[in-house]
């Protein structure tokens, strides 16, 4: 891969880039757990624990990237809870 696809990978509507990584991990939640408020919160807590696991593999703080994509898929994931009646929880990664 040369350095230029690289940069397109990670760029803002590249494959890797926030908008999109962050749509797919926020509609996977969303998708598993459709009308549930329970079962997106749980989903909500899966992608906050992944990304903990995330930091502590790499073994100090994570690239930018990853917080913007983590706020941004978080973001989505607590409209639908709102949308559905529900509070999102209130939890820092």
């Amino acid at each position: 891969m040369t350095p230029d696809e690289a940069k397109e990978l990670v760029a803002e509507d590249g494959f890797c880039g926030v908008s999109k990584t962050s749509d797919r991990l926020a509609d996977f939640v969303i998708a598993g757990g459709g009308d549930n408020i329970d079962k997106l919160k749980s989903g909500r807590e899966g992608i906050i624990k992944g990304f903990k696991d995330a930091q502590a593999l790499w073994g100090e703080k994570l690239p930018d990237i990853s917080y913007k994509t983590l706020d941004k898929a978080l973001e989505k994931i607590d409209k639908r809870i709102e949308e559905l009646g529900g509070k999102a929880l209130d939890v820092e990664a």
